[in-house]
């Protein structure tokens, strides 16, 4: 093995780039010639490259985002585009891919790999919800996103007594909201994993008005169903829908059962950015070193895992078309703390 290939596809998050330097630094020390593919599959189908190095990556690790930029591209979707990929690390004399993403993006992987093409995947999506594993880079650093909105904006809610419905990411997967949640003392988090019920929601904040609390406290994943709420047609290259927004319907219901009068903050993309933490750090640079191993070792056709905060490899065509569950462990315990109403 002579040269590494490496793309970052779907949304981004902090502790990509992390990622790139640690494969950097040690596909260098196997004397890997190592080239960052741009703007993900779009870059491999058009043949954007640019060399990655110990210089030009030196410094990155707490930046957001990806310096090699992204793109929800589906060459799945177009005939005679895996094809063409092949053409393409061929003529490249590419002999291994790293891909850095979302279950889209390693869902690609995972069928590229079966056409034959040499690919180690690592998960990385601030949804967390990658079938496999329990951790992708980009969650901790998201949900730290959340608290420091939410503490940014406590004390003006309290001081005009106004209680706060907060909105964020996760898709499917209630995992930014559940986590957040816990660690905010949230009054109420409302997960696509759990039936929703207006009637409980409203009960549980009578409750703690009750108690005398000033200003309560939603957290509302995005990806919560509500009837007769429409989230329009729009979709993606790989199909998924728009899904923001939510949170305003929640608060109009609210209002027209209790004519309570609750502010809406939807954090959107800025859950996205922010320095990643330490321990996002430490995943991303171990989860490198690891991807680059599997590379030496002949080990492909794997995404790297993490389980039970050990390192471990999950073959990408058993992930492919599967969501990560929650934890229901720590859902257990997050009911227990009672952030999931009375």
């Amino acid at each position: 093995m002579k040269k590494v290939a490496v793309l970052t596809g779907g949304g981004d998050s902090s502790g990509i780039n992390a990622l790139i330097r640690s494969i950097v630094v040690n596909a260098t020390k196997h004397n890997l010639e190592i080239l960052g593919i741009k703007e993900g599959w779009r870059g491999l189908l058009e043949e954007n490259f640019q060399e990655l190095n110990m210089e030009n990556t030196e410094g990155i690790n707490r930046r957001a985002g990806t310096i090699l930029k992204t793109s929800r591209t589906n060459p799945l979707k177009e005939e005679g585009q895996v094809e063409h990929i092949s053409e393409v690390i061929k003529k490249h004399n590419i002999d291994a891919l790293i891909a850095i993403g979302g279950d889209d993006t390693l869902g690609v992987a995972g069928y590229l790999h079966t056409q034959g093409l040499p690919v180690v995947g690592i998960p990385q999506t601030i949804d967390n919800d990658i079938y496999g594993t329990e951790y992708c880079v980009g969650f901790n650093t998201a949900v730290n996103q959340v608290l420091t909105a939410i503490e940014a904006m406590r004390e003006s809610n309290i001081s005009h007594q106004k209680g706060m419905i907060v909105e964020v990411m996760g898709r499917e997967s209630g995992w930014i909201a559940m986590y957040a949640g816990l660690i905010a003392e949230a009054d109420y988090v409302m997960i696509p994993e759990h039936p929703l019920n207006f009637d409980h929601l409203i009960d549980s904040l009578k409750a703690k008005k009750a108690q005398g609390k000033e200003a309560c406290l939603v957290i509302v994943s995005e990806g919560i169903e509500i009837d007769g709420v429409d989230r329009g047609e729009a979709v993606d290259a790989f199909g998924n829908k728009a899904l923001a927004g939510i949170s305003y319907a929640v608060a109009e219901i609210l209002k027209q059962k209790t004519g309570w009068d609750k502010r809406i903050q939807v954090l959107g993309h800025y859950q996205r950015g922010g320095q990643p933490t330490a321990y996002e750090l430490r995943n991303s640079i171990e989860m490198g070193q690891y991807a680059v191993q599997l590379l030496v070792e002949g080990n492909l056709g794997n995404m790297v895992a993490r389980i039970d905060d050990q390192l471990t490899t999950v073959p990408l065509s058993e992930i492919r078309g599967k969501k990560g569950p929650i934890s229901k462990k720590f859902e257990a315990m997050a009911k227990q703390q009672g952030i999931f109403g009375i």
